[in-house]
């Protein structure tokens, strides 16, 4: 991802165009850390670990599988994380939470 930056330098550089580079691993696996989304917005840890589990890709039914919840139970708990986010629809929360830092781990 490159994103447009300002160059804060005081130098030969100064006014000249720059850009941050972020490179990353498409194949390293990475997991949602739920404390920095419970940080974030102000999550329970269920409403993070839900957060952490949607933005790792799994959907509502496979959530209440992996976490032996109801479909309601989980439901409930979106609704509260859609409103503490300010989304109103799941693909939006993944595209904001996707923006906050995320932790590699090993592949299992």
């Amino acid at each position: 991802m490159a994103i447009p930056a300002r160059s804060r330098s005081a130098g030969p550089d100064i006014g000249r165009a720059s850009v941050i580079l972020q490179i990353t691993d498409p194949l390293a696996r990475t997991r949602p850390d739920p404390a920095i989304l419970a940080d974030a917005f102000d999550l329970t840890p269920s409403e993070a670990i839900l957060a952490a589990d949607l933005l790792g890709g799994l959907s509502v039914v496979e959530v209440t599988a992996k976490r032996g919840r109801s479909v309601a139970t989980v439901r409930t708990h979106l609704a509260g994380v859609l409103a503490k986010t300010e989304t109103a629809r799941q693909s939006d929360l993944v595209r904001l939470l996707s923006r906050l830092p995320r932790r590699t781990r090993p592949p299992a």
